[in-house]
């Protein structure tokens, strides 16, 4: 009917009177998996909209603390620090004192969020370990559910600023990878991941964040510079009787540990166009600043961080931990014709990716100080105590 050739033995009925060749007939059904994948999608763009303002699916810089309340909290009065819109920490080794300045404007590597910092050493003091995120599938059997659940570690961070840079980070990756976002700087690895489907019909794997390499560096003058290099890691999921678990291997070819690979390629590209990644990388430095000055045997003032009370995003009271799994699972459509049998079969793939981050600091290196004196600060510029530390003699006499 629809090239005009001869009909054969093999044909398909295609409406009263009417019939199509196998060619035609697969070709057909192609189309119009290809229509209703089409209308689907437009139908799951619209459904993520409305989503992603209900459930607040996307980055909001205005969340962002400064340092003016954090200060003011820990009794800093200068008031060339306080108006500041970024400080800097400095640690005097001889005498053990951290104290906090005006960040200078022409290096703005040796900013530290204070409310990052705060949160970092209370995580640090109270559970001996960086915080994580995890965004989990709600049914743990189905990787591709209708829901997926917000795991915050410790939980006290759900609601939190400091959570909500976790998460929007590990969604906007989560978008990045499905083919949501599209970065211009990346290779087209990241367009159509392929790997074999569970047994559910479903492509599982999970891929976060982590700190590959810290460094801090100190000046001549005291102040702590951190450098972090962040990357992706990415694992293939399984199927067992708990749910889903990480496989004993993943292919080093895997489209998802390619995907990984390539992120941690351009992090620094990603960093700058996703504003909840680059977000991620500030925090990531405070948590390294907080390792260094434990490092270097100062002792948190539990009473004192315990008075910081952390920023908490605007519907903290209604935080949800629970959004709609990111539903645009890759869809692609085959026809076959079944080489036994001769059916002809309509086929349909989905995936889903989860992950999180984790913040653990590896090997903390201390970078070699130049040959040539670095000075960041002007002589003059004021220095205020941080008082997120026992003062040496105190901490002695405890010891």
């Amino acid at each position: 009917m629809d090239c005009a050739k001869r009909i054969g033995q093999r044909y398909f009925q295609a409406g009263s009177g009417k019939h199509r060749c196998l060619d035609c007939h697969m070709r057909r059904l192609k189309e119009d998996a290809d229509m209703e994948s089409s209308m689907a999608a437009n139908q799951e763009a619209q459904r993520k909209a409305d989503n992603s303002r209900r459930h607040r699916l996307f980055w909001r810089p205005e969340i962002v603390p400064g340092p003016g309340r954090a200060l003011r909290s820990l009794g800093v009065r200068n008031m060339q620090i306080l108006r500041s819109p970024s400080v800097c920490v400095l640690y005097n080794e001889a005498h053990g004192s951290v104290c906090c300045a005006a960040s200078p404007q022409h290096d703005r590597a040796a900013a530290v969020n204070i409310w990052y910092l705060i949160c970092s050493l209370k995580v640090l003091h109270d559970h001996r370990r960086e915080p994580v995120f995890s965004l989990d599938p709600k049914n743990p059997h189905s990787i591709a559910g209708e829901t997926q659940v917000k795991r915050f570690e410790p939980p006290w961070l759900a609601g939190s600023v400091v959570g909500e840079v976790l998460f929007q980070a590990d969604y906007a990756l989560k978008e990045l990878c499905l083919g949501e976002r599209a970065l211009p700087l990346l290779p087209d690895v990241l367009s159509n991941p392929t790997t074999e489907a569970t047994e559910s019909g479903e492509r599982a794997a999970r891929q976060w964040f982590v700190i590959r390499r810290a460094t801090v560096t100190m000046t001549n003058d005291g102040v702590l510079v951190p450098h972090v290099e962040m990357g992706v890691e990415a694992r293939r999921l399984v199927l067992c009787a708990e749910g889903y678990k990480d496989a004993e291997h993943t292919d080093a070819n895997d489209p998802f540990v390619q995907q990984a690979r390539t992120i941690t390629a351009h992090f620094k590209d990603v960093a700058s166009q996703l504003q909840a990644v680059g977000e991620l990388e500030a925090l990531a430095k405070s948590m390294v600043v907080a390792r260094y000055l434990l490092s270097k045997g100062c002792q948190c003032d539990g009473s004192m961080l315990n008075k910081c009370v952390l920023p908490m995003v605007p519907e903290k009271h209604e935080y949800s931990l629970e959004i709609p799994t990111l539903a645009r699972r890759r869809r692609s459509s085959s026809v076959e014709q079944d080489p036994i049998s001769g059916q002809v079969m309509l086929n349909h793939e989905s995936q889903a990716i989860h992950g999180g981050v984790d913040l653990h600091v590896p090997a903390l290196q201390v970078a070699v100080p130049p040959s040539k004196p670095v000075r960041l600060l002007e002589p003059t510029a004021p220095r205020e105590l941080l008082p997120l530390f026992v003062p040496l003699r105190r901490a002695a006499r405890a010891a």
